[in-house]
């Protein structure tokens, strides 16, 4: 995803697509996602801007919610 590197927000669009269409599977980090959604904003795509930042979230609170799931499997005290 070199575009993304580049600050070209078309070709980052065009490249993030073909991905997610070819291999569904594959996750990205939050940061290539957070700049996918930047690159979606600069060419006024709102709508999908917030589907990625929304998805990219999603996410993350996800793999938290996991790891405190096994923590509390587990029997830790994490808790103060």
């Amino acid at each position: 995803m070199e575009a993304i590197e580049r600050n070209d927000s078309t070709e980052a669009i065009a490249a993030f697509e073909r991905l997610r269409d070819r291999f569904p599977e594959v996750v990205l980090p939050f940061e290539t996602v957070a700049k996918v959604g930047d690159a979606y904003v600069a060419a006024n795509q709102a709508e999908v801007a917030d589907l990625v930042f929304r998805g990219a979230m999603g996410a993350l609170f996800r793999r938290e919610a996991n790891v405190a799931g096994s923590l509390l499997r587990e029997g830790s005290s994490w808790r103060r």
